[in-house]
């Protein structure tokens, strides 16, 4: 990989049984780089946190929709949004 080139893709690949830890880079131009990082948890002593009890860190956690209008008085809805307006 060459430094002018941006990363535009990170992603990592873990196997609880074995204990491999892959990073994997992947630039713009489409060169990959697989680095082998298995040596950090086995450092550290690291384990694998559980997220999907805390609300704020659970990315499957279900969220309310919100209401969402382009109307700036949304009170009195009139169907026509404001940016529109705004263009003519």
């Amino acid at each position: 990989m060459t430094t002018s080139n941006p990363l535009t893709a990170v992603d990592s690949f873990y196997d609880e049984h074995s204990g491999t830890f892959l990073l994997l880079i992947g630039d713009e131009t489409g060169w990959i780089k697989i680095q082998d990082i298995s040596i950090i948890p086995k450092t550290y002593d690291l384990k694998p946190l559980d997220f999907s009890k805390e609300a704020k860190r659970n990315p499957w956690r279900p969220l309310a929709l919100e209401e969402h209008t382009l109307d700036r008085g949304h009170e009195e809805v009139d169907d026509i949004s404001d940016d529109a307006k705004d263009k003519d």
